[in-house]
Parts: structure tokens; C-alpha cells; sequence
């Protein structure tokens, strides 16, 4: 199935009246754009009209935006005039080891089709429309894990502070194997935020990473979905990596936690989600409403804090699914909260009287 990056919800706010991107866009898409508009008129996120805004955190994550914004030229470079020699399980093997080097938990390659890139381009504003050629033989897929004790202050803007840094790590990770290809004599491009070629949790899940999950994110075995993305389309030999489906959506299925944590019930939504039935505007809105990028559903999956791997091993039995949710019930029957901060954070934690009314809030 291929998807076209005009699409994604992030880059339909950036489409202005007049830029000849918001009329070309519309005009095709009518029906998103009242509801675009109703979104545009509402904080971004960040902003200290937002609910959970903290004027002493809300501005790290931006900060780290800007610095990918400001590095994204250096995504494509000269490749050196000649190949050096090599084979696919060398090239593979070496990368995978300096990706983990450089702070990746997981690493996978998988052969592109066209059907994996993005059919035109969303953003920035200056690509806008333009057709992507499928140019790249493969695609190196790695993920970074968000830290656990930031992600639990979800929603509060604390917890942006971790998906922010995940993408600068992945972003740097895939930096360093970008430069290092090229310097080898092979093409290589690096994907971050606002300049990606893929959407990268179905590649993620084909390089055998994990599986998407309810949500539409990639949950892995290991952190489940507090991961965070990266990727380099390359055409150096590589040895690609299966598939692995190991049985979560029939496990998600049973437990719809993440589902029962969204707020605006923006997955599983079949009557108004995408494909994945997840519903992008709803969802949006959200982070709009509390200035973070939420991420309750990340935090409410199971597989985010752990599982032991023998539960979760032959999931494709009913029968172990079935001692997982138990486990899980047993476990996981009331969200976790952090109100523990770093200490260098302190300064940004909730004051005492508001937490009795957020914990009977997640009650």
C-alpha cells in the first residue's frame, strides 16, 4: 500500500491560504479541510495557551526540532569515487554493531519496493508535490528507546522532553551510518523528522523490528512502542532481514489498552481512522489541548515497561496469550504515573496540590 506524505497531519498544518500548497492540496482532499482548519486555530504544540504548558520545559523540545531542522542538508553528501570492497553479511554485520555503538536497541534492513516510499512529497513547503523516486536498493531500520521515567509523566510536557531527544539520537545514529556508507563509495540518505522518503513503523515492522500495533506505532518485544524511529535508504549490499510476526495484534485484540487510554478515542476508530484505524485529527488535538505530544497510549501499552520474554515468546498460541493477559491484569490494572523527576527537572514538577487531581483522574 503506498501513502502520500501530503497527508500526514503534520505537514497539512503547515499548508497556508494562498501558498498555492493549501489550494492544490484541498482541492483534491475536500473533506479534511474543515476540520483542518478548526485545528489550525488551536495552540501548537508547546504553546503556553495549552494546558500542560511549563515555560520551563516547553521550550526543550522545540529546541531540539530546531536543531534537526537546522541539520537536515546533511542528510545527502558526496559519496567517495570509489567503491571499496566488501560483502553484504560484512556491510550488515558492521553496521549493525555501529548502530548499536552509537545507541540503537534494535537494527534490521529491508529490500525497498516503490510501494514502501511515499508517493510525493508533504514537506517542507519547498518539496511540496514532488514524486519520489524509489532510488534506494535497501533501507537500514534501527530504533532508540525513550526514557521510561520522562515517558510515565505523560501527558505532561515533561514527556516530550524524551520523544524529543529520540529523534535527535536516531537522527544522529543514522548520521554516523550515512556518513560512514558514503564514505565507502556508497550512496546513502539519512530520514528525520520533517524529511523522510517512508513512513517508517511499516518499514520497521517489514525489517523485522516488531509489529504495529493498535495505535499504528511499531511495538518491539523488548520496549514495546517507547521507541523511537530511524532509517537510511542506502544502496550498499546488505543482507535484508526477515519479517518476524510473533502474534501482537491478536494480542491487542485482548488487551485494547492503548485504546482505552486515549482521551479523544482516536484508535480502533474504524468510522473516521486511516487505514490502521487510527484518527490523525482527533489525536492532534489532543497535543494541542495539553502542549506535549501526549503519549499516554505509548505508556499505557504493557510492552513499554517490559515483559518478561518467556510470556511473550509464542504469542501466536491462544494459550499464552491468554497467561499474558493475566499477567497483564494482575499488573497493569491502574496506569503508572511519575511525579519523580530528574533532579535537574524539579524546578519543572507539578505542584503537590495538583497531584491528588490527576491521580483521580487516571483512577
Amino acid at each position: 500500500m503506498s501513502f502520500d506524505e501530503r497527508d500526514v497531519i503534520f505537514c497539512r498544518m503547515d499548508y497556508e491560504k494562498g501558498d498555492g500548497n493549501y489550494e492544490d492540496y484541498y482541492d483534491r482532499r475536500p473533506e479534511k479541510e474543515r476540520m483542518d482548519k478548526i485545528l489550525r486555530r488551536r495552540p501548537i504544540l508547546g504553546d503556553e495557551r495549552s494546558h500542560k504548558f511549563n515555560p520551563l520545559v516547553s521550550s526543550i523540545a522545540q529546541s531540539s526540532f530546531d536543531f534537526l531542522h537546522d541539520i537536515g542538508s546533511l542528510c545527502n553528501g558526496a559519496v567517495a569515487p570509489i567503491p571499496r570492497g566488501g560483502t553484504g553479511e560484512q556491510f550488515t554485520q558492521i553496521l549493525d554493531g555501529l548502530a548499536r555503538l552509537y545507541g540503537a536497541v534494535s537494527f534490521g534492513v529491508t529490500q525497498l519496493t516503490a510501494a514502501d516510499y511515499y508517493t510525493h512529497k508533504g514537506q517542507p513547503a519547498e518539496h511540496y508535490g514532488e514524486e519520489i523516486a524509489p532510488e534506494y536498493k535497501y533501507a537500514i531500520v534501527f530504533a532508540v528507546e525513550m526514557d521510561m521515567p520522562l515517558m510515565n509523566t505523560a501527558p505532561y510536557a515533561t514527556e516530550t522532553i524524551a520523544t524529543s531527544k529520540g529523534y535527535v539520537d536516531v537522527a544522529l545514529v543514522g548520521m554516523i551510518l550515512s556518513y560512514y556508507i558514503r564514505s565507502l563509495g556508497y550512496d546513502a540518505r539519512n530520514n528525520i523528522d520533517g524529511n523522510y522518503l517512508f513512513p517508517l513503523p511499516p518499514l520497521a515492522e517489514k525489517a523485522g523490528l516488531g509489529e504495529m500495533g493498535l495505535h499504528g506505532l511499531l511495538v518491539t518485544p523488548e520496549y514495546g512502542p517507547r521507541v523511537r524511529l530511524g532509517a537510511v535508504a542506502t544502496n550498499i549490499p546488505l543482507i535484508p532481514h526477515e519479517k518476524k510476526p510473533w502474534g501482537l495484534r491478536a494480542f491487542c485484540q485482548n488487551c485494547r489498552r492503548c485504546e482505552n487510554a486515549c482521551v479523544c478515542k482516536s484508535i480502533n476508530n474504524q468510522t473516521q481512522g486511516n487505514e490502521h484505524g487510527f484518527y490523525d485529527s482527533t489525536c492532534l488535538s489532543m497535543w494541542q489541548r495539553y502542549g506535549s505530544d501526549c503519549g499516554v497510549c505509548v505508556i499505557a501499552c504493557p510492552f513499554a515497561h517490559g515483559l518478561p520474554q518467556d510470556l511473550i515468546a509464542d504469542l501466536k498460541s491462544k494459550e499464552a496469550r491468554l497467561t499474558l493477559c493475566n499477567y497483564c491484569a494482575e499488573r497493569f490494572n491502574k496506569r503508572a504515573f511519575n511525579f519523580d523527576l530528574p533532579d535537574w527537572l524539579q524546578a519543572a514538577q507539578p505542584k503537590k496540590k495538583d497531584r491528588a487531581t490527576y491521580d483521580q483522574k487516571l483512577d
